[in-house]
């Protein structure tokens, strides 16, 4: 242990004393050496309170790993150690969380690894609190001099500022002391493998050797959008605009959030000021709201004021120093207008002309500015805008009179709907001479044509107008117009050259010699010629459709609006008219239809706009009607014209070669329409079964038919409907013309279908699969139909060796064969069938049936001439079937290959069932297993008569019946155990065994094979009467225990239950004494020796015997049978 050690004395084993010498003693002069402790150390985490701790949400450790917010640099100290020695002197509030608890001899030497984010660095630190040894070598005071080389555990704090966010690792690997004592705190070294183990990193964070520390990032809040603009935000009561004010901002951190912000409200000055804008601060207020989502989200401002953002925290953390500048909202006013107005006097005449508005607005621009101008009953509303607060007005309106001018709204930017005002601005207005042109826009005309020119003329009649007329090539001609009334007009022209004619009025005066400059000019465009049209016709004329309206293509050139005449040669009294308006020509060449509805020659007449044009030497064009194309049936191989008949075929598979000639007119090629009527009878009565609609198109080169359908029976109706060709694009609808037929007939006889149907020889059908519908209907059952084997079950041995037996027997199993004919309009009986048979290792045949007629619902088929007598598989195919109309049916292919199709049957023997020789029946009574009524001596002949004679054999209980199973594998064996039907499936063994494990009767029924239509033989003569085995008690079945003396005899009385006769076998044996053993009863037990005599009575009818003996002993019956059963087997004791 630690302390100060003096050696003070050494013996040797004689007891001699040592010499103690000074030498190695370096620490003392007087023999001393101090032992230190060896040093320690670990890390730990020291949470702090009060300031600090209020800014972080997370601090508790979770998985030993200690969770805090980022910090800011100013919550430190600023100092440059890594270690802070008297960090436990100084309060936790801004003190360092994170220390190591180090003890040993002073100075000590640290080593840590730091990990951040994956990145290490390794912390070393020497001469941690030197002390002065010498000091303590001069000390004489023993006491004083040990207490400084004690050690203590002192606190180091580790100066971390924790500012940056991330994971933060620290392990203390190893901590030495100034004697050079170095102790591994994480990872030691192992000498026999040389190693570095280390604990857990779990274990390593409980001792204090790992911590770790995660530091999450502070939330963060700033205004996004507008709010960053550092532009002031207006709040207006206008009705268009919203009454919030929405200040959007954006959250960083893990959601969700919690935002402080604080609402200081402005005020202006003075209230009743409507120029103050100086606001003055309220006291403030703060608000807090919750973010979800994203971390966008918006501060509704509904006051006016300054709005600041406080603070912010997520789930983990409060937020840092918030620098997001401040957003003012300022609420604004309605707009104001002051107006002053001033008369507006003539420079040259008598009189005021309007008035002078000055208009002041306050609000923001810009402003609109609405007035109402009214003269008598004539009320004119205008709108004015003004982009500045400053803003003048001349009213000067053109009429004389008393004018009132109404300014009833304002608008601002703020105030989109407008303020209503009121302020009226009154002003006579005296009469001016002036003059305006009546009508706008330029005006055209053409060489030699005279232009007017509609004025009016305002103030005092009459009036003097100067004008002038400024040609293209410059020259200017001034002339004077004196009129007396207040409308008049000027004639310009007629026009000599081409161009561009400016017309000025210069200056007007009135009666009262008032002049006025007029700045007025208006534009006249002379055109040198007019329009010109004509037809684009070829010289053939335009073909037309018939029924369809037509069209004439016209070229014009000119300026629209453009007017065209022209007439038709039916009628040309009649001047047509067509109008070119500006939308439809764009430019100055123009090409249209012009609508020709009548047949025969149009002509063009003449064509103007503002001026007169010509027509072109195309100026006739003639209409005439292209002939529609038809289409017929060619008359060749038809039975009548009047109700055409192609000749009648049968049914085939596919589309036949049949055809039917087509002729066609026009101009090919040709798209020609047509419809199919199907009736499913050989007559056409009612509506068709189905119709079908087809086109076809037709080149014409060569001869052109149409397919006939014959793949199914039944009248066909073919009808021609439209045709259309190259010229007629549409479908025409065709007309009958004589020897022109449209429509033909054919009949289509149908394929007669039949199937073999088999029957059992009780009548009932054996397949039913009946005719499928949805196959083609051509065949017997499908080319695709593929039945089950039929599966003729017949009793074990037949047919028999002579034929009229095999006969016999045939005509009692057989199945009946019949020949079904499906019934079809159309079918021309009688019918003639072939029959194709085949059996295994049997040469095929070919029978013929003639006759067959469906209304006796076909034909028996009698076969069996024809069957091989043996058992097997056989196959019987419907090979062909011809009707009257000689239409056939075969299943044979062009190809030769035989269709799989029809009906097979295959003859399976029934299986057989008899008694196996393993059959053991130990209990049974050999001598009356049959049920006779008197007993025979000749018993194995009675047995094998039983079982001929359908007898019931006697068995026990307990006995293992055994069969044997004769025919295929596998097999079902079906019996009758006490009236309870079962079903034993046997796979694989050919003896089947059943244990008789109650008394009652079993009787085998029938066996079977296992396929899919299962083949039985019946059994009638496995018949089984099951006993139960006789019993025996002697002395009512207890262990008696009599003593007789000499010369008396004891009655033993027998019970037997069974059937009488009984035989039964007593012994007696010597009795030994156990009176030595001892017996929880208290008596003697009874032990049996050898056996002393053997006696046997048989026939004894009774139920009871009773045993007469003078003998001691056990007596024991050790074998008894009654009428049908014995009791034990052969391998037993009776106990």
């Amino acid at each position: 242990m630690p302390g100060l050690y003096t050696l003070n004395s050494v013996l040797d084993a004689s007891g001699s004393s040592f010499r103690i010498s000074s030498e190695g003693f370096k620490l003392s002069k007087e023999n001393k050496v101090i032992v230190v402790e060896c040093p320690n150390g670990k890390l730990e985490w020291v949470p702090k309170s009060s300031l600090l701790a209020k800014q972080n949400k997370v601090t508790s450790p979770t998985n030993g790993e200690i969770h805090i917010c980022a910090r800011s640099e100013n919550e430190y100290y600023k100092n440059t150690s890594a270690f802070d020695t008297e960090a436990h002197n100084k309060p936790n509030d801004i003190g360092t969380e994170l220390e190591v608890v180090a003890s040993g001899f002073e100075p000590l030497e640290l080593m840590i690894i730091r990990s951040f984010n994956g990145k290490e660095e390794v912390l070393s630190f020497d001469g941690i609190q030197p002390r002065s040894v010498d000091s303590i070598k001069s000390s004489s005071d023993h006491v004083n001099e040990w207490e400084n080389y004690k050690t203590s555990t002192l606190r180091y704090a580790i100066a971390e500022s924790f500012v940056s966010p991330g994971e933060y690792t620290y392990r203390l690997m190893h901590v030495r002391d100034a004697c050079n004592h170095t102790r591994a705190l994480y990872g030691k070294y192992n000498q026999m493998d040389g190693k570095i183990n280390r604990d857990s990193p779990e274990t390593a964070i409980s001792n204090g050797k790992i911590i770790r520390i995660k530091v999450w990032a502070r939330p963060g809040v700033k205004w996004t959008g507008n709010s960053a603009s550092g532009i002031p935000f207006k709040l207006s009561h206008d009705k268009a605009r919203k009454k919030i004010v929405k200040l959007p901002f954006s959250v960083s951190g893990d959601g969700p959030w919690t935002l402080e912000y604080k609402i200081t409200p402005l005020d202006t000055s003075d209230p009743s000021d409507a120029d103050s804008s100086i606001p003055s601060l309220s006291s403030p207020e703060i608000k807090r709201i919750v973010i979800e989502g994203d971390g966008n989200g918006f501060i509704d401002a509904k006051k006016a004021g300054i709005y600041e953002l406080v603070s912010i925290s997520d789930t983990r953390c409060l937020g840092g120093q918030i620098n997001s500048p401040s957003v003012t909202v300022l609420d604004t006013k309605p707009p104001m207008l002051s107006i002053v107005s001033n008369a507006i006097s003539s420079d040259q005449c008598i009189g005021e002309i309007g008035a002078r508005v000055d208009l002041t607005l306050v609000g923001e621009a810009p402003f609109f500015v609405y007035y109402r101008e009214t003269l008598g009953s004539s009320v004119t509303e205008k709108k004015v805008s003004v982009p500045v607060n400053k803003h003048t007005l001349l009213l000067t309106p053109e009429l004389a009179g008393a004018y009132s001018f109404e300014f009833y709204r304002i608008d601002d930017s703020n105030y989109p709907s407008g303020v209503s005002i009121s302020s009226i601005v009154k002003q006579t207005v005296h009469p001016q001479p002036s003059a305006r042109i009546i009508g706008n826009g330029i005006r055209r005309s053409c060489l030699g044509q005279i232009v007017n020119l509609d004025l009016q003329l305002l103030g005092n009649g009459p009036w003097e107008l100067v004008y002038s007329i400024i040609r293209p090539d410059g020259v200017t001609t001034t002339l004077t117009k004196v009129s007396t009334n207040e409308t008049t007009s000027i004639s310009i022209g007629p026009f000599e050259i081409s161009g561009l004619h400016l017309i000025d009025l210069v200056e007007v005066s009135d009666s009262r010699r008032c002049n006025r400059k007029l700045q007025i000019r208006t534009t006249i465009i002379i055109r040198e010629t007019g329009p010109s049209a004509e037809f684009l016709c070829p010289s053939s004329g335009i073909k037309s459709l018939e029924g369809k309206s037509s069209f004439i293509p016209v070229k014009v050139k000119g300026e629209a609006p453009i007017d065209i005449n022209y007439i038709w040669h039916g009628n040309m009294n009649e001047v047509l008219k067509y109008r070119i308006s500006k939308t439809d020509m764009v430019g100055t060449s123009f090409t249209f239809n012009l609508p020709a509805n009548k047949l025969g020659t149009y002509e063009l007449l003449n064509v103007y706009d503002y001026c007169s044009g010509f027509i072109g030497t195309n100026s006739r064009c003639s209409i005439s009607v292209e002939p529609k194309p038809k289409v017929w049936f060619s008359s060749n191989n038809l039975d009548t014209h009047k109700n055409p008949l192609i000749p009648s075929v049968c049914q085939s598979k596919s589309i036949s070669t049949n055809i039917a000639e087509i002729k066609l007119d026009g101009r090919g090629p040709w798209n020609v329409s047509y419809m199919i009527q199907h009736w499913n009878s050989v007559s056409e009565f009612g509506e068709a079964n189905r119709v079908s609609f087809h086109t076809s198109v037709v080149v014409g080169q060569g001869p052109s038919t149409i397919k006939l359908n014959t793949t199914e029976p039944g009248i066909y109706k073919y009808t021609l409907l439209q045709v259309s060709d190259q010229v007629y694009k549409e479908l025409q609808n065709v007309d009958e013309e004589n020897l022109r037929p449209i429509t033909l007939k054919q009949v289509v006889y149908p394929i007669p279908v039949g199937e073999l149907v088999l029957y059992s020889p009780k009548g009932d059908k054996i397949n039913d699969k009946g005719f499928n519908e949805d196959k083609s209907g051509l065949g017997i059952l499908g080319n695709e139909f593929k039945p089950a084997p039929v599966t003729l079950c017949i009793p074990r041995g037949s047919p028999l060796s002579s034929d009229s037996q095999w006969k016999k027997l045939y005509a009692e199993h057989a199945p009946k064969i019949r020949i079904e004919i499906k019934n079809q309009p159309g079918l021309m009986p009688p019918y003639n069938a072939w029959v194709k048979l085949s059996a295994i290792n049997s040469p095929t045949k070919i029978i013929e049936v003639n006759n067959i007629n469906p209304i006796d619902n076909g034909l028996d088929l009698d076969l069996s001439e024809s069957l091989i007598a043996q058992t097997g598989r056989f196959k019987l195919r419907l090979h062909k079937i011809v009707d009257s109309n000689n239409c056939v049916y075969t299943n044979i292919q062009p190809e030769g290959k035989s269709l799989e199709a029809g009906v097979e049957i295959e003859y399976v023997e029934a299986p057989n069932i008899v008694p196996s020789s393993q059959h053991t029946n130990t209990n049974a009574n050999f001598f009356n297993k049959i049920k006779l009524d008197s007993t025979s001596d000749d018993t194995e002949n009675g047995y094998e008569e039983s079982l001929n004679d359908n007898k019931t054999i006697n068995v026990c209980k307990g006995d293992v019946l055994a069969f044997d199973i004769i025919g295929y594998q596998s097999w079902s064996v079906h019996y009758n155990y006490n009236g309870r039907s079962r079903k034993k499936k046997q796979s694989k063994s050919l003896v089947f065994k059943k244990l008789l494990d109650s008394p009652g009767e079993f009787s085998i029924t029938k066996v079977c094979h296992e396929i899919e239509n299962s083949c039985c033989g019946n059994v009638s003569n496995l018949n089984y009467m099951v006993h139960n085995l006789p019993s025996v008690k002697v002395s009512n079945g207890k262990s008696v225990h009599q003593s007789i003396r000499q010369g008396e005899k004891v009655e033993i009385l027998i019970v037997f239950s069974g059937t009488p006769p009984f035989t039964f076998t007593w012994q007696r044996k010597s009795l030994v004494d156990s009176s030595g053993g001892s017996s929880n009863s208290g008596s003697n037990r009874i032990v049996t020796g050898k056996i002393l005599e053997t006696h046997t009575v048989q026939n004894h009818f009774e139920r009871t015997y009773t045993l007469l003996t003078s003998s001691e002993g056990v007596f024991q019956v050790t074998f008894i049978q009654d009428k049908y059963c014995h009791y034990p087997k052969s391998s037993q004791k009776l106990i």
